[in-house]
């Protein structure tokens, strides 16, 4: 049986409302006039919500068809999204600072463990980020707009398209050209990219070099 009490709140980002659970009920209480708004839903987890940047709606899982599947409700008016419709089994869930996205985990029917993303505003379907996983224990966005997660393999950083980095790199002083593809789980690369020129502006390093002039000897 599920416990009788209140329990994993969620205050707001505006500090006027909360969320918690109660069993598998998922409410909202108003904390500046201590009145209770009613029932959000009733086969819920019991763990998992995040309130949107605007402190408008909640974004939370629930069981009601038979399958965990991710919902947004409008706390004030009622009003609900549903997110996900899959046969999958989605797990924790995070919103982008922005409000326009939902970074979620979803344990495929194969077996595998991935991050998906889904936009909650405009028409673009959830996709799949190329991240598999082993299990997932926390999932959170950063203030640069990655993604940070944690599993059993340790901490990782997910990050969303255009952005690259160079590692171990040698650079030339003045311009290198460098040319970029990608590819997915199945291995299907794209067509490389236009150059990317990384200048080396040798005047901007600072100057290590040591003369006579820079040594000094205590006491004289």
């Amino acid at each position: 049986s599920y416990a009788d009490y209140p329990q994993n709140p969620k205050i707001s980002p505006d500090g006027r409302k909360a969320a918690y659970f109660n069993g598998r009920g998922l409410y909202v209480v108003d904390l500046v006039n201590s009145s209770n708004t009613g029932q959000i839903d009733s086969r819920t987890d019991r763990y998992t919500l995040d309130w949107s940047p605007d402190s408008k709606n909640i974004a939370y899982i629930s069981t009601r068809d038979g399958n965990p599947d991710i919902f947004v409700v409008d706390v004030d008016t009622g009003d609900e999204m549903q997110v996900t419709e899959s046969p999958e089994q989605e797990a924790m869930l995070a919103w982008s600072s922005d409000g326009r996205n939902i970074i979620f985990g979803r344990t495929e029917i194969t077996g595998t463990r991935k991050l998906w993303l889904a936009a909650i505003q405009g028409q673009e379907a959830a996709r799949a980020l190329q991240v598999d996983l082993y299990d997932l224990r926390y999932l959170d966005w950063l203030n640069s707009g990655s993604i940070a997660f944690l599993s059993r393999d340790g901490l990782g950083i997910a990050h969303l398209g255009g952005r690259f980095g160079f590692n171990d790199v040698r650079l030339d002083a003045g311009e290198n050209l460098f040319y970029v593809t990608t590819a997915d789980a199945s291995g299907n690369v794209s067509p490389s990219s236009d150059p990317i020129s990384v200048v080396y502006d040798t005047k901007l390093m600072p100057d290590v070099e040591v003369t006579a002039g820079d040594i000094f000897v205590y006491p004289p």
